[in-house]
């Protein structure tokens, strides 16, 4: 070294000169120079708080400290070590630092670089030098970077160091909190024991101790302290400051620079990118792809072309996803064309501004002599008309909202994610950060009521909230907020507006795509083990048996599984007992149940793995039988009929249940049974061995159908003919799954399946149900086939209570609005369309809708609702229902009534008029599109082009910005939406290929945000939006509207104003909502007198400057 060094694809040079110089020096002899080294046996001391060790960031470096204790065992001073896979040279140098020679090699270049490095001898004095003339040079370019004041004196100061604190979310108030912020509390544990914990300090504050745990959800690390340094005298020099201090007068805990001066004085910085040849590569390429793509866009006008053309260009490349096909080319084409084409549209793009004063002028000229609103979209709600002046092309506008109708379910609540193919509860979901594919019902139960699976577009955490419990009469719960709704007969209806007696649709049986994970003999091992194993500790795994056709079945699928598993049997006395299963690391057996989950958990704890859930049918089939073979009872019994006791009439019932200490198993095997279609309920129950009671659980099958159903499809072992006996007692009655009576309309006529006979509901008074095959005789009337056809089945409510306040969770499903959680079908709500029908209808505007969170045919009615309360229906029909008498005269149509088919005949009438007005009399396009999957920006942006190309496009509506799909992939959420954000602003831009257009975008504000507006009497500000924080950026005006349980009630709501551009910020307004069609009026452009509720006067009205429909905002 360093002459020995050499790195190339040849074999080095210098190497054979210098081992025959190093056998001169040190001859070797094998006759008589032996070695004879003991083995090193001291524990090795070293450390890494080094600088050598710290000087790279090689992978697999390892302290040369620890190395020189070997080196100096085993070699002798002037040895020579060889090491043919040096890495970063650690033995190497450690050879030399103990007098000894070293052949260092490797194939990495970056590790024998390394390597040089370490062991090239240097000159101290020299280095030091050429550090200080470096540190010289480099000063001025750094220090100003650390520049900042003393609190004390206000002197020039230098930072020596700042303290970074990682941020946690009170799972309480669910504001985002420093560690170092948090207050220590002594508390105890479960078990008494005295314990430290770090309590939020918001909580603290209200008298609550709120645990911030280290283990939850980080959100980045922020600044919380900074030592510094007086250079102005000081004592002590050192000082600090917090970012919380109370002091007014302290400094912010970093001194601002200057956004301009920073990038001015580091512009050389970036000048000094080094490009390797790689990057060469890579410009080159994409030059080439721009200037391809440059091309053409100049000679294609066509999309079809344009794909055709793309076809025939390099196969473009997303990330790792290669595109093919026409679609794909043409969202690669339009997003390159986004980036990289110059528009040439006659729109002045750039200029020098003191030599553009004629043009300035000539502009005004222009837009004075035209009305101030020309070219540009209302909202149609005067007080904010007035102010923005209308929403100009390129201008990008935000509105935000809190869901009013937030519904939120408890962590512990049970979803069957079909994306994970896993029933797993919502808290695991949201803590594995993927988006859960649900079971839902199909556009919000509206038609046929007909499950399937959707995807979820977010699942978030809500905070810790009051909470109720819903139980049903077959032992289903789940626990959610008062306001989450569940699918009843009457409709969706809150929690806390059900009450006993009401009925509650859950699934008839659970569909899924089956995953082959199990064998059948590991399937069967799993229900053998959980009814009757012992697998609570990983040094015996018990299986408890007696009975032979038990014994053998079990021996045979362990040993196909694993042969060689069985260790050995048990007998108590002479009688076997069970078997011994090998554990250990080698263990088969043993890996399999640490695999599944069930390693060490006791038997009060058991649950079926949650893939299990998913088993292809005949699979469940073997899980139940081996589940009822260890821990499962049937009874047949034949009694007396109680109805009949002279008749000598007998009655035979045959009992099949499961017995368990562990609940969480007990209500596994109900959600196992549904899977297949099995009707059953669990209770609490109270069970005595040898004369002493001890709390247990029950699952026991109900109705007649379900029976025979589970005992076509089992095998029960251990009991004989037990299946055969069983069956015999379980009359085959047809479908026996009880219905509500209550289905059957009072006027409705049906046949009696036994004997033709007509009957009537009258035949069933006094009766809550009735069989689904006699339902069956209604099935002629389309208001019972309806729930004869569906994937439904109906559960009394047993009781609704308060249960404290829990963290809660909401899942949102675009389109359906509903998932099933705890087997029980709930729902969650959408947002609304004032702006797209008042500028498409009102003011002859083009606008294109991308619906993402509802289905096309829902937005639809909704917007036919809209305009049945126009001002030119309201103003005749309600003068006639007032003369008529009627209670609630004419102000729209119902949008419930128009979803569910309920219109009376005068108001389908009304309908009928209505939905041929908007057809005869709308002259502006309103274009909604729901596209199929998850869409980008520049997805939307090519579909409105289209739109804009056959139309002309004044406006697009982007519902919600939340589900648009970003355009690159990042795992960080934050980046995610900023990047959604930045493309909304750019579309805007640069729509119609630079002229612009309009872009309004709903986005939901978040929790914390409502939380804080609750308090500041229905204020929004910048933190709502914080999960987004380029919205504060980007977006040219941010709007809100606001909603509480005291307004909903009243039928009120502000709207405000956080951020107007180019305009001031209007004051926030009260308005009044028409529940009935989902219209909010703004009071200044109002119809209806907000203060005295009444319909204003037909010169009231003259008077006004807007029609009704001006005023509106759909929620």
């Amino acid at each position: 070294m360093p002459d020995g060094y050499y790195s190339g694809d040849k074999p080095n040079p210098n190497l054979r000169a210098f081992v025959e110089q190093h056998l001169k020096e040190r001859p070797y002899d094998p006759e008589t120079d032996g070695y004879d080294v003991s083995a090193f046996d001291k524990p090795i001391e070293t450390t890494k708080a080094t600088a050598i060790y710290n000087m790279h960031t090689y992978w697999s470096k390892k302290p040369h400290d620890a190395i020189r204790q070997y080196i100096r065992h085993y070699t002798k001073p002037g040895d020579l070590v060889l090491d043919p896979f040096c890495g970063s040279g650690g033995t190497a140098l450690a050879a030399l630092m103990e007098g000894r020679k070293a052949i260092a090699i490797d194939r990495s270049p970056a590790a024998t670089f390394i390597t040089k490095n370490y062991c090239t001898p240097v000159d101290v004095d020299e280095l030091q030098r050429a550090f200080e003339e470096l540190k010289r040079k480099v000063k001025p370019e750094i220090d100003w970077l650390y520049e900042t004041r003393c609190d004390r004196c206000d002197g020039k100061a230098t930072t020596a160091y700042t303290v970074y604190s990682q941020v946690f979310q009170c799972p309480r108030c669910l504001e985002k909190v420093p560690l170092f912020d948090c207050v220590e509390v002594e508390t105890s544990t479960a078990k008494g024991k005295p314990k430290k914990v770090s309590a939020c300090p918001h909580c603290h504050k209200r008298g609550i101790t709120e645990e911030i745990s280290t283990r939850g959800k980080k959100f980045g690390a922020v600044p919380v302290l900074v030592s510094y340094i007086c250079e102005n005298g000081c004592k002590p020099t050192r000082a600090e400051r917090r970012h919380n201090d109370p002091d007014q007068k302290k400094r912010e805990y970093f001194e601002k620079k200057d956004e301009i001066e920073v990038t001015a004085r580091l512009e050389e910085v970036k000048k000094a990118q080094p490009y390797i040849r790689t990057n060469f590569i890579a410009i080159v390429r994409a030059e080439r792809e721009q200037q391809q793509i440059k091309n053409l866009v100049l000679t294609c006008r066509d999309a079809t072309a344009i794909a055709e053309h793309g076809r025939n260009l390099e196969k473009p490349v997303d990330g790792k996803k290669i595109l093919r096909g026409v679609q794909d080319a043409l969202g690669f084409l339009f997003d390159k064309m986004s980036s990289l084409t110059t528009f040439e549209t006659g729109e002045k793009l750039e200029g020098v501004v003191s030599e553009d004063a004629d043009e300035l002028l000539d502009e005004y000229d222009i837009v004075s002599k035209t009305n101030k609103y020309a070219g540009r979209n209302l909202f149609g709600m005067e007080p904010v008309d007035s102010i923005c002046e209308g929403h100009r092309s390129g201008e990008f506008w935000v509105h935000c909202a809190h869901p009013g109708e937030l519904k939120c379910v408890n962590s512990s609540s049970v979803i069957w994610d079909h994306d994970a193919r896993q029933r797993r509860t919502v808290r695991e979901v949201f803590e594995s950060g993927t988006l859960p594919i649900v079971t839902a019902i199909r556009d919000e139960g509206v038609g046929e009521l007909r499950l399937l699976q959707a995807p979820s577009s977010h699942v978030v955490e809500n905070g810790v909230q009051p909470v109720f419990r819903l139980t049903l009469s077959s032992g289903k719960r789940t626990v959610s907020t008062g306001n989450h709704r569940f699918l009843s007969l009457e409709g969706w209806k809150r929690v806390d507006e059900l009450k006993p007696g009401d009925w509650i649709g859950t699934p008839a049986s659970m569909a899924v795509n089956p995953s082959h994970l199990y064998t059948d003999d590991a399937v069967r091992l799993t229900g053998y083990m959980i009814g009757d194993g012992c697998i609570g500790t990983d040094k015996q795994i018990v299986m408890s048996y007696s009975e032979p056709d038990i014994v053998k079945d079990f021996d045979e699928t362990v040993e196909r599984l694993s042969p060689g598993s069985l260790r050995g049997q048990i007998f108590r006395g002479k009688a076997l007992r069970g078997v011994r299963l090998e554990t250990g690391p080698d263990s088969a057996v043993q890996s399999f149940f640490k695999y599944i989950g069930l390693l060490g958990v006791l038997g009060r704890d058991k649950f079926i793995p949650p893939d299990m859930f998913f088993l292809p049918e005949n699979q469940v089939w073997i899980l139940l039988s081996a589940l009822w073979t260890t821990d499962g009872t049937g009874v047949a019994m034949e009694s007396s009929r109680l109805d009949r006791p002279l008749s000598g009439q007998t009655s035979r019932r045959s009992d099949i249940k499961y017995y368990s200490k562990s609940e969480r198993l007990c209500r596994d095997v109900q959600a196992l049974l549904l899977r297949v279609g099995v009707r059953s309920i669990v209770r609490p129950h109270t069970g005595s061995l040898g004369g002493r009671k001890f709390p247990n659980w029950v699952v026991a099958v109900t109705t007649s159908h379900s029976k025979r159903k589970f005992l076509q499809n089992t095998k029960v072992l251990g009991r004989g003919n037990w299946s055969e006996r069983m069956l015999a007692n379980v009359p085959d009655v047809g479908d026996d799954t009880p219905f509500p009576t209550c289905l059957i309309p009072d006027d409705a006529v049906g046949v009696r399946p036994s004997n033709g006979a007509r009957m009537r509901k009258q035949a069933f008074k006094g009766r809550k149900t009735v069989a689904k095959s006699v339902l069956e005789g209604f099935r002629a009337d389309p208001r019972v086939e309806r729930f004869l056809d569906s994937d439904l089945i109906w559960e009394e409510v047993r009781s609704v209570v308060p249960s404290g306040e829990e963290m809660t969770y909401d899942i949102s499903v675009p389109d359906h609005h509903s998932f099933v959680v705890d087997e029980m079908v709930s729902h969650n709500t959408t947002l609304a369309l004032n702006y797209a029908y008042n500028n498409a209808y009102v003011y002859d505007k083009n606008i294109f809708y991308a619906i993402l969170e509802m289905p096309y045919k829902q937005l639809r009615r909704q917007l036919f609702t809209l305009h049945s309360s126009h001002g030119k229906f309201v103003t005749d029909w309600y003068e006639k229902d007032r003369r008529a008498g009627i209670e609630q005269p004419y102000l729209g149509l119902d949008y419930r009534k128009i979803r569910d088919g309920r219109l009376s005949d005068s108001d389908l009438a009304r309908l009928k008029i209505v939905a041929q007005d908007f057809k005869a009399t709308s002259k502006g396009r309103l274009f909604i599109w729901k596209p199929p999957d998850q869409v980008s920006i520049p997805d939307i942006h090519r579909k409105a082009e289209m739109f804009h190309n056959k139309f002309g496009c004044d406006g697009i509506v982007i519902d919600y910005l939340g589900m648009v799909k970003p355009r690159y992939r990042t795992s960080d959420a934050l980046d995610r939406i900023n990047g959604v954000v930045t493309d909304a602003r750019m579309l805007a831009l640069n729509f119609a290929r630079g002229k612009g257009t309009p872009v309004l975008s709903l986005f939901q504000i978040n929790r914390q945000g409502k939380m804080r507006a609750d308090k500041a009497d229905g204020r929004y500000d910048f933190a709502a939006i914080a999960y987004a924080n380029q919205i504060e950026k980007d977006a040219d005006v941010i709007t809100y509207t606001y909603l509480n349980d005291q307004l909903r009630k009243d039928a009120k709501f502000y709207l405000g104003c956080m951020k107007n551009r180019d305009n001031p910020i209007f004051e926030r307004m009260i308005g009044k909502i028409l529940w009935q069609t989902k219209r909010m009026r703004a009071i200044e452009s109002e119809i209806l007198d907000i203060n005295n509720d009444r319909l204003l006067s037909g010169q009231e009205r003259m008077s006004r400057s807007t029609l009704l429909s001006t005023g509106d905002m759909i929620v």
